[in-house]
C-alpha cells in the first residue's frame, strides 16, 4: 500500500496491516492520515523491528497534538505472547506434526500440497 493505492481507499476506510511490514508505505500512511484520509489505520508489524524512536511514525503516534494519537494502532508484531499463546501453539504443531506422520489430514493446511 503506498500513497496512490490510499489514495484510491472509501473516505473514512481504516488500513490494517498485520501481514509484513514492507507491504505498507508507513509514512503514506501518516501522511494520509494527517491530510484526513483513511480515517484511521492499525500497524501490526513494521518493516523494521524493534523501529527506531526516530522514526516519524514513532514520534507523531504518542503526540496527543498529532492526528495519528486517536487514529493510528500500533502494535508490536509479537503482540501475540502469552504463556498460554506458546504452549497452544507447540501443542498444535506438535499434533499437526503427528497427523501428517500418520497420514491423516493436517489442520489448517493453506497450500493443499499434502
Amino acid at each position: 500500500m503506498n500513497r496512490e493505492t490510499i489514495a484510491q481507499m472509501p473516505r473514512g476506510s481504516f488500513l490494517i496491516n498485520t501481514s509484513r511490514g514492507g507491504v505498507v508505505d508507513v509514512l503514506a500512511v501518516l501522511d494520509s492520515i494527517t491530510s484526513g484520509h483513511p480515517g484511521g489505520s492499525g500497524i501490526g508489524v513494521l518493516e523494521t523491528e524493534p523501529p527506531s524512536a526516530e522514526r516519524p511514525l514513532l514520534q507523531a503516534w504518542p503526540d496527543p497534538a498529532h492526528p495519528a494519537h486517536d487514529r493510528l494502532i500500533l502494535n508490536p508484531h509479537s503482540a501475540f505472547y502469552s504463556e498460554e499463546g506458546l504452549m497452544e501453539m507447540r501443542i498444535k504443531g506438535s499434533e499437526n506434526c503427528r497427523r501428517a506422520l500418520l497420514g491423516q489430514p493436517v489442520r489448517n493446511l493453506v497450500n493443499g500440497a499434502m
